[in-house]
Order: structure tokens, then sequence, then C-alpha cells
């Protein structure tokens, strides 16, 4: 059973967008001596027996009763068959001698994503690697880091992401820093 529904786990009409439960005799008990993160994901079934899965989908079923999916969330992207958590590799940049804070992006085409991760500092593109790469499996390791004076906010104080420079349009594998445009 798939169930489309909104933050008081009532379900939502077509045509309205909700978090993805999933339920049914197929879906597990929970997850292996992780008790907490257990109860936060696996939730009693309000429309019958068993329970529900929060799968942290954001979907919603449309007027053909097609279930379409619209993102996470979270920032959980999927890269290359792994799932990552982009504020697991922003943890780990902040953590780093030299990095002031960080934001890492997926980009790329369909069928050539990669990771981009920004920051403000004056970490060494190279020792951040290397610590980055003591810390994270070889796959979060963003294949570009870019260095930026600083992030650009929107009038509502949230990152701009549109003003953070594609790194392959700027050189791959070249160190440099970037300030976006001021006007």
């Amino acid at each position: 059973q798939v169930y489309v529904l909104d933050t008081n786990r009532c379900l939502c009409p077509v045509g309205v967008s909700g978090e993805l439960y999933i339920g049914g005799s197929g879906v597990a008990r929970g997850y292996l001596r992780r008790d907490e993160l257990t109860l936060s994901r696996f939730v009693s079934n309000p429309f019958g027996e068993g329970r529900l899965y929060r799968t942290g989908d954001i979907g919603r079923w449309n007027l053909d009763g097609v279930l379409e999916f619209h993102g996470r969330l979270d920032n959980q992207v999927k890269l290359r068959g792994y799932r990552i958590e982009l504020e697991e590799i922003e943890r780990a940049m902040d953590g780093c001698p030299g990095v002031e804070s960080s934001v890492v992006m997926i980009r790329g085409e369909e069928d050539s994503h990669y990771l981009a991760g920004y920051y403000t500092g004056e970490a060494d593109e190279d020792e951040l690697r290397a610590c980055l790469g003591s810390g994270l499996p070889s796959y979060m390791v963003p294949t570009y880091l870019l260095r930026v004076k600083q992030f650009k906010l929107t009038v509502n104080g949230k990152l701009d992401k549109g003003t953070l420079p594609d790194p392959v349009e700027l050189g791959a594998g070249q160190s440099q820093e970037y300030e976006a445009a001021r006007t």
C-alpha cells in the first residue's frame, strides 16, 4: 500500500503533494539496533493493520491515478547507486581546518551527476580534500571544491544556490576563488 499523507498523517487529496508512506506485509519491522530511528520512520497504520514506513519522499496522485515523485523532504540524493545526505558532507567540511561555512550540491546532467562543494574560509583545496577523505567514504567526497568569498542570500535570507558557479564551466579541477556578480 502506498499513501500520500500530510503532516497530520491524513490522506492528501488527488493533486496535493505530501509525504509518501508505504505499508503492507513486505515492510520491514525496523532498523537493526537503531530503536530511535525505527520509532521515527515506522509508524502505526491509521488505515488498517501493521505499520507504515515514512519514505522521506514527496509525491502526489494525479487525476489518472499515477503516483508522481516530487523530490525529498531532506537533502538526500542518490548518486551512482549511493544514497547521500548532503548535510553530512557539509558537517564534515565545516569540521575541516580553515573552513568557515560550506554548501554541497549535486550538479551536472541527468546521466553525469557529480558533487560540488562550496566553502568560505582560507582552507586549501588539497588539504580540504585530504581532510574529507579521512572521514568520509570516497563516493561522498565532492568531485569539485570551490572557495567563494561569501554565500549570496535571497531576500528571504536563504542561500541563493543559483548564484553558485558551475565548476565545469569554470574549468574542471581548477582551484580558484569565485565571486558572484553584484548587479
